[in-house]
């Protein structure tokens, strides 16, 4: 029987996420996120974003997609 793995995106800090990434070893499509991943993580915080989950709600709204990648230094592969 395999084991339920499950991890609330509202309850995961943004920063336990970035040293996730930056200690995995990753394969090279997904490797663009770590390329400047101290800015893009420090913008998404800027921006109010403290949890994947708060990243994710984001990402489905048009009006705040926007206001995320149209600033300088955080690329829409990220």
């Amino acid at each position: 029987m395999a084991a339920s793995y499950h991890i609330n995106p509202s309850k995961y800090p943004l920063q336990e996420l970035k040293k996730d990434l930056l200690n995995r070893d990753l394969i090279p499509s997904p490797m663009t996120l770590k390329d400047d991943l101290e800015t893009n993580f420090q913008i998404l915080e800027g921006k109010g974003i403290q949890t994947p989950g708060d990243w994710i709600a984001a990402l489905k709204n048009i009006n705040t997609i926007g206001g995320i990648f149209s600033l300088p230094g955080i690329s829409e592969k990220f």
